[in-house]
């Protein structure tokens, strides 16, 4: 049976809307999301293919420095920007909220929480064995502040800890106008009430502590606030993923295995510094373990990211960002789903791996660093 004029018609308006719809979505964020959660490969590839036409031979992609006025860049720009000298403030001037704890993860106490092992190999030097806690016990923010300025530093004795806080939007705009009085340029464009999508904000207190020592990648953006000791980054660019062995941890995308070396960015962050990161950027951070590290981030979609699209939805219907307590207690063991090439493979895992996913997305863009490096 051939096509009649009249369903030419019809068909026509909705592969053209199917056609701008796919173009509009086609992002680097949904493309990297579809090939980690979904499994579906084949626009990751053509992204890569896309990138390596676009830069010559054995150049690379590094991050920028720009004036705090030109934070609006952290929407659109798919490459780190370092913002220097953005604010004089303390942590005691950003502690927003200090009495609530934290309301992404189903709280526990300390004897309960649910750890995760496994290593990170490099392509040259040691092995890191690594253990992800989630931050779940039942601590105000002011009471891991006050731990933080109690510890006493000493080379085997060290304080990490996490505060993740989901936010409705009158809070949102609680903390936009205490981070506006802050900022020494008045014309930042923080975007907490515009421009990011379902942001969170995440407290950071290491004392004695490296950081996070291996490298990992989420699906949020995020800026990062240096409220105290400096910070050494080293980023990696998503387009050298495939040369390292990953598993999902239930937190992040983490880095299991150096297959081969990868160019790395080193960027040095200042006090009164702010740092953007795009999503799937892989990342890890050091601070010396005689200071104490104060760190405040923001981790946010962005416009055309359908994931976080769904996550605000939710958030702006219910406005109770609690809603999306995890349902487990803590990181899982499960690998990622693996790339399939051609096709999803959501469809062939089940509800139970579904829903698994469906936890991961609401996790994994809130906090991702709930962990120490033993």
């Amino acid at each position: 049976m051939f096509p009649t004029k009249s369903s030419n018609r019809i068909w026509r308006p909705i592969l053209l809307l199917l056609g701008v719809a796919t173009a509009y979505f086609t992002t680097f964020e949904n493309i990297a999301d579809a090939r980690f959660f979904l499994g579906f490969g084949l626009p990751w590839r053509l992204w890569k293919l896309y990138m390596s036409s676009t830069m010559e031979p054995g150049t690379h992609r590094t991050y920028e420095v720009r004036s705090c006025a030109n934070m609006d860049k952290s929407f659109t720009s798919q490459v780190p920007i370092l913002f220097k000298n953005c604010t004089n403030a303390v942590i005691d001037d950003l502690m927003f909220f200090e009495e609530q704890s934290q309301n992404v993860f189903p709280t526990c106490d300390k004897h309960n929480k649910k750890k995760s092992t496994f290593t990170f190999e490099p392509f040259e030097g040691e092995t890191q064995f690594i253990t992800e806690v989630p931050p779940c016990e039942n601590k105000t923010l002011a009471d891991k502040l006050s731990t933080l300025k109690l510890h006493n530093l000493t080379e085997n004795n060290s304080y990490t800890e996490v505060h993740p806080y989901m936010m409705n939007m009158e809070e949102r705009r609680i903390v936009r106008d205490g981070i506006d009085k802050m900022m020494l340029d008045k014309e930042n464009n923080l975007g907490l009430t515009t421009a990011m999508v379902a942001p969170t904000m995440n407290y950071f207190f290491n004392g004695g502590e490296g950081a996070i020592g291996y490298p990992h990648a989420h699906l949020d953006h995020f800026l990062s606030f240096c409220l105290s000791a400096e910070k050494i980054w080293t980023l990696i660019d998503p387009l050298y993923f495939d040369h390292f062995d990953s598993i999902w941890s239930g937190n992040a995308q983490t880095m299991v295995k150096e297959k081969k070396k990868v160019h790395k960015l080193i960027v040095k962050q200042e006090k009164g510094d702010i740092l953007y990161v795009p999503a799937w950027w892989m990342h890890h951070t050091k601070v010396e373990k005689t200071n104490k590290a104060i760190g405040l981030n923001f981790h946010f979609g962005v416009s055309r990211q359908i994931m976080f699209a769904i996550l605000e939805l939710g958030i702006r219907v219910f406005d109770n960002p609690s809603l999306f307590f995890s349902n487990s207690n803590g990181p899982k063991e499960t690998k990622s789903i693996q790339d399939k090439g051609w096709g999803f493979s959501l469809f062939s895992t089940g509800q139970k791996e579904a829903t698994r996913i469906q936890d991961e997305i609401t996790r994994s863009t809130i906090s991702h660093t709930f962990s120490r490096t033993i």
